[in-house]
């Protein structure tokens, strides 16, 4: 899990950075990094789709606040997980607007970080996949595998793959858990989350890769695809 802190105070931004290292680990939770920014411009600069799953955001700080940062962020990423850091409850209609997950009051302690991640982290996130060596995956970060033989490929996000002595059979019982990988050609497994879009012979994922999908399994994945977006949508609405 990769981790964005944006507050205009050092000292806030170490302390809250701190608990987290502590925190998330013992929620099962590998944490990948924890980027820190002292503004939302410089937040912004760098910002890319996908490249954090949480963003802790300052509402207070100079030059462009947490709120309008929050908005600009929405614009390029519907998906990440949004957590205000303020000392006031001033900001509360707006953070309904942006689609805020959480809002955290300062200053932070370990009690109450463990609440907000209990609320914002699906429980996918909270598990890992473990294989054979001791590698740990996060699900999340999972895209999609290819397997020649009992060799696997798992592209993941960020570039961050992994090649692991493993058959396809093996891989699909680790996976047994989560009900959002499918089988979509000989040798190749996809993350339904990680898709944007279904074409005729291939699912797109969010980070532009081409997945190809078999004839013969065509029907099926068109199928799973169409139901895994409805339950998303639905589940949405009852938020």
């Amino acid at each position: 899990m990769r981790i964005a802190i944006i507050d205009d105070h050092g000292d806030d931004r170490a302390l809250l950075a701190e608990i987290l290292k502590e925190a998330l680990p013992a929620k099962g939770v590998v944490l990948d990094g924890i980027s820190e920014f002292e503004s939302g411009g410089s937040f912004l600069a760098v910002y890319e789709h996908g490249c954090f799953d949480i963003v802790f955001l300052d509402i207070y700080m100079n030059g462009v606040n947490g709120v309008d940062t929050a908005r600009e962020l929405r614009k390029r990423d519907q998906e990440v997980k949004l957590v205000f850091v303020t000392t006031s409850n001033d900001f509360a209609s707006e953070s309904y607007e942006v689609k805020a997950n959480y809002y955290l009051k300062k200053p932070c302690d370990r009690a109450t970080l463990l609440a907000a991640l209990d609320m914002i982290l699906p429980a996918s996130d909270e598990r890992v996949i473990l294989l054979p060596d001791g590698r740990k995956i996060i699900p999340d970060n999972f895209i999609w595998s290819e397997c020649a033989g009992h060799n696997i490929h798992i592209h993941c996000k960020f570039g961050d793959d992994i090649s692991a002595r493993l058959t396809e059979r093996e891989l699909i019982g680790l996976l047994s858990g989560f009900d959002c990988y499918l089988s979509c050609s000989k040798g190749i497994l996809i993350n339904l989350n990680a898709v944007s879009k279904i074409t005729d012979d291939s699912f797109i994922t969010l980070d532009g890769s081409r997945v190809p999908i078999s004839r013969r399994k065509m029907n099926e994945a068109k199928t799973a695809y169409s139901e895994f977006v409805f339950h998303k949508i639905r589940q949405e609405v009852a938020r």
